[in-house]
């Protein structure tokens, strides 16, 4: 306290002054947090491409014709932008009333996928192994198809600067 005393009026305020400029400053700084989303790009695809490279070689491995197996692909690549259409816009609705809805549909979408590509090497009583595998086969493929388009609306929406899109992106293509 006694150094409170020999410190003026004016010089107390201005250095008060100060201190509020300064938390200011940084308060402003800290407000637009910048998402770096290199590394989910990274992840994503690498998940992409492990989730059915070698899928044509298993499917006749569990004795599916070539015709089957080009229905099977075929069904699930011609219904995926139906998938991806209606969960981006379930997606964007629901971003508008929390900023991290889009963080949990696209988590919800590789789970939900994964869990869907698993569940195709199981057998099931009383079906034969094409309509199993097409009926997971589709619905992993529609739950796949989304996943790039919400994460592409996350790092849009959390740039500062959206000519650095393309940086962040090619992450994922290594």
């Amino acid at each position: 306290l006694p150094m409170a005393q020999n410190v003026s009026e004016g010089e107390e305020l201005q250095n008060v002054h100060l201190d509020e400029e300064t938390k200011f400053e940084e308060e402003e700084e800290e407000e637009i947090p910048e998402y770096r989303t290199r590394w989910l790009y990274f992840i994503v695809f690498a998940w992409l491409a492990c989730s059915g490279r070698f899928m044509s070689l298993w499917l006749v491995g569990e004795g599916l014709s070539e015709s089957e197996i080009g229905v099977i692909f075929a069904v699930g690549k011609a219904l995926s932008p139906v998938f991806s259409a209606v969960i981006s816009v379930v997606s964007d609705s629901l971003a508008k009333h929390s900023n991290a809805a889009r963080n949990h549909v696209c988590l919800a979408c590789v789970l939900a996928s994964t869990a869907t590509f698993s569940l195709m090497s199981l057998t099931y009583p009383g079906t034969t192994r094409f309509w199993v595998v097409l009926v997971f086969n589709t619905l992993t493929e529609g739950l796949k198809g989304p996943v790039t388009p919400i994460l592409d609306a996350i790092t849009v929406n959390g740039l500062r600067d959206r000519s650095q899109y393309g940086g962040g992106r090619v992450y994922g293509g290594y």
